[in-house]
């Protein structure tokens, strides 16, 4: 027999998100792969991210994936306060946008 026999193991980390965590993220890859990758090596070197670049070029393509999913939270947000349950109804993302007292 000549088969040749191979055993893989492939580890995953899921990332589960608020909606003020994707708005992060998604302002951090919101410049692009390049312009990103330009600002992290000039400002901090290679060292650390070169290994992961690819991986990291993964997160970035990503974006219109958030996009999409904020545009339906948007939507939702929307639908809830036009049949207007419960006046008190405050949804946590709403919090950033509240301005300070002066």
């Amino acid at each position: 027999m000549n088969a040749e026999i191979k055993t893989t193991v492939d580890f995953k980390v899921t990332l589960e998100l608020t909606e003020n965590e994707a708005r992060a993220l998604e302002a951090i890859i919101g410049y692009g792969w390049k312009l990103f990758a330009e600002f992290f090596y000039k400002s901090l070197g290679s060292h650390y991210l070169k290994p992961y670049e690819e991986a990291a070029k993964n997160i970035f393509a990503q974006r219109q994936n958030i996009n999409f999913q904020l545009y339906n939270i948007e939507k939702v947000r929307e639908a809830i306060k036009s049949v207007k349950l419960n006046p008190g109804l405050e949804f946590e993302a709403d919090k950033r946008e509240a301005k300070p007292e002066a």
